[in-house]
């Protein structure tokens, strides 16, 4: 998301052509009920976002005024009442917008799965494991898939990391898929995002189209890459069975 302002000018406003490099623009006509304080109402700001920003980021914008207390029947009447440009949209987020998704980051990774055909994901939903409930950050659970928003704020140290550790192999040992995500990667690569849970989701949904261990062990040997480039190769590759020989085990513990 960009880190300038949106401020709105009346149309009629004349603007110093150096003020597009300290804002983004907006031009409408605003009415007494449009504006709190210095800043547009809540529903002018989500009926703006919905239709104007890129779907994702509407989404996690539509989500955070839902947890801060916006109610979703407004915010789906706003949008049925909608007309004109971004319209189609608007509902579409109002339709998405979920008060239980954590944050921003993980309101984009559930756009980014809104687009896989076949999967259906609830945020923040508890699983009830043999010895202890865990709340991934997206769940489906007909095709038992759990995609992970992993951020370093809160898994970058060892205690996380070893928390991590158990959570995921709990999950793996009783049946689960576990996807995991950087914020790098959700943010600034979607599409390959879409590509790596599309792939996921057919091999659990088709089980016979999944690789077995044998075709992956001999097609992972040939490339030889050096420690340090494996992750990369892993994420940007052109497959996703392309991938570290940990995240193949982890998939195959599944079946």
């Amino acid at each position: 998301m960009g880190l300038l302002p949106h401020v709105i000018f009346p149309h009629f406003a004349r603007i110093d052509a150096s003020a597009h490099f300290q804002l983004i623009v907006h031009r409408a006509r605003l009415g007494p009920d449009d504006v709190v304080g210095r800043a547009t109402s809540p529903d002018r700001t989500l009926d703006m976002c919905g239709r104007g920003l890129p779907f994702d980021e509407a989404l996690a914008i539509a989500d955070s005024a839902l947890r801060h207390g916006y109610s979703n029947k407004r915010l789906v009447a706003l949008a049925a009442t909608a007309r004109g440009p971004g319209c189609a949209q608007l509902r579409r987020v109002a339709a998405h917008a979920d008060a239980r998704s954590a944050n921003p980051f993980e309101s984009c990774l559930r756009a980014a799965c809104l687009e896989v055909p076949g999967l259906r994901v609830q945020p923040q939903r508890v699983i009830a494991l043999v010895d202890r409930d865990v709340r991934p950050s997206l769940v489906d659970p007909e095709l038992r898939l759990v995609i992970e928003a992993d951020s370093f704020e809160f898994h970058g140290h060892r205690a996380a990391l070893a928390a991590d550790t158990i959570r995921y192999n709990a999950l793996v040992s009783e049946g689960w898929t576990v996807l995991r995500f950087s914020y790098e990667q959700v943010m600034g690569h979607g599409d390959q995002v879409r590509d790596v849970v599309t792939s996921v989701v057919q091999q659990i949904s088709n089980p016979s189209a999944r690789p077995g261990l044998r075709q992956l062990s001999t097609e992972l040997r040939p490339a030889k890459a050096p420690q340090s480039q494996r992750h990369t190769q892993a994420w940007f590759g052109p497959r996703f069975r392309r991938c570290t020989s940990t995240s193949v085990v982890c998939l195959l513990a599944s079946r």
